[in-house]
C-alpha cells in the first residue's frame, strides 16, 4: 500500500514556475574514418608507346652488343701479339744458347790449335839453333806434307807465288823496254791462265780439308 501511495504522489509544479527544458546530450561527433588509398592499377599504355620502347630496347642491346665485340677483339689482337712476342723470345733464347754453344766449340778448338802451333813453334826454335851454322840445307826436306791433299795444297801455292813473281818480272823487262808489248801481253796471258788453275786446286782442297777437320771434330 505504501508502494502505491508513492506512486500516487506525483510531483505537481506550481503553476507560476516554468520547468527548465530538457537539454538532450547529442554523441560527440567522431573523426571520420582514414581514407584507405586503394591501389589503382596503372593505366595501359597506349600501343605506339610499347613498340617504341622495345625498338629503343633493340637498339641499346644492339649498341652493347658492338661495343662489347670491339672490346673482344681488341683483347683478343692483344693477346695474339703477346703470344706472339713471346714465340719470338723463346726462338730468340734458343738462337742465343745455340751461338754459345758454337762459341764453345770453337774457343776449344782455338785453343787447341793453339797448344799445337806452340809445339811446332818449339819444335822449329830447337832445329833452328841446331841447323844454324849449317849451309848444305834442303829446303824440300824441311817441310813434309803429312797427306796427299796437303802435298797437292803445297805444290799448288808454290806455284801460285813463282807464276807471281815472273809476272813482276815481266812488268820490269816491259818498262825497261827488253820485250815488246805483243811477247809481254801474251805471257801475262799464258801466266794468268796457270796461275788461275793453281789458286783453284789449292782453294778446293783447302775446303776439302777443313771438311774433314770439321767432320773428325763432330765424331769426337
Amino acid at each position: 500500500q505504501q508502494q502505491q501511495q508513492q506512486q500516487q504522489q506525483i510531483y505537481r509544479p506550481p503553476p507560476n514556475v516554468v520547468s527548465p527544458p530538457i537539454v538532450q546530450q547529442q554523441p560527440k561527433p567522431q573523426p571520420p574514418p582514414p581514407e584507405q588509398h586503394q591501389q589503382h592499377p596503372p593505366p595501359s599504355q597506349p600501343p605506339k608507346a610499347e613498340e617504341k620502347k622495345d625498338n629503343n630496347k633493340e637498339i641499346l642491346e644492339k649498341e652493347l652488343r658492338s661495343y662489347l665485340q670491339k672490346i673482344y677483339d681488341k683483347e683478343n689482337e692483344q693477346l695474339n701479339a703477346l703470344a706472339s712476342a713471346q714465340k719470338q723470345l723463346e726462338n730468340h733464347t734458343k738462337t742465343i744458347n745455340d751461338i754459345r754453344e758454337k762459341q764453345k766449340n770453337e774457343k776449344d778448338l782455338l785453343l787447341q790449335r793453339r797448344q799445337n802451333l806452340q809445339i811446332k813453334i818449339e819444335a822449329t826454335e830447337q832445329w833452328l839453333s841446331q841447323n844454324e851454322n849449317n849451309d848444305e840445307i834442303d829446303i824440300n826436306s824441311i817441310i813434309i806434307a803429312s797427306d796427299t791433299w796437303s802435298e797437292q795444297c803445297i805444290e799448288a801455292s808454290s806455284m801460285d807465288f813463282a807464276i807471281t813473281d815472273v809476272m813482276l818480272e815481266l812488268d820490269r823487262c816491259l818498262e825497261d823496254e827488253t820485250i815488246k808489248l805483243e811477247t809481254y801481253l801474251k805471257q801475262i796471258s799464258k801466266m794468268a791462265r796457270e796461275q788461275f788453275a793453281h789458286k783453284a786446286l789449292a782453294k778446293a782442297v783447302f775446303k776439302k780439308q777443313n771438311n774433314l777437320v770439321l767432320l773428325n771434330q763432330q765424331h769426337r
